[in-house]
């Protein structure tokens, strides 16, 4: 969670009334003193667009520290089929390397149509 100062330009992202605005800023502040903090305030359709803003910072900033691509890679064995996804860097090095025992699953059209033209050895 960012600190106080940077609170109110990320409430401002919100779509909401100037005067839910100004009530989000004071329950956060009330909600930050807590430990853990407590955002059980905010409605289904404000935590999903503050979760896609803090998804956005983040991918924005693994984006400038040289994350270029996520790659996957299908084994498949004995009729078992395992699925392996990776961050490529821009110099080519696998950075993260998550498998089935992370949750990896296959990916769906929905998720990533891309990979399902990529060659899988």
């Amino acid at each position: 969670m960012p600190d106080d100062e940077d609170l109110e330009p990320i409430l401002a992202t919100l779509d909401v009334t100037q005067e839910r605005l100004e009530e989000l800023s004071r329950l956060s502040e009330a909600a930050l003193a807590l430990d853990p903090p407590d955002f059980s305030f905010l409605t289904e359709a404000e935590r999903r667009a503050l979760t896609l803003h803090f998804a956005h910072e983040a991918l924005e900033s693994m984006q400038q520290n040289g994350l270029c691509c996520e790659a996957w890679y299908r084994l498949e064995a004995g009729g078992v089929e395992l699925w392996f996804r990776g961050d490529i860097e821009d110099d080519g090095e696998c950075h993260s390397l998550d498998g089935p025992y992370q949750g990896v699953e296959a990916p769906s059209d929905d998720e990533d149509p891309e990979v399902l033209r990529m060659p899988h050895y």
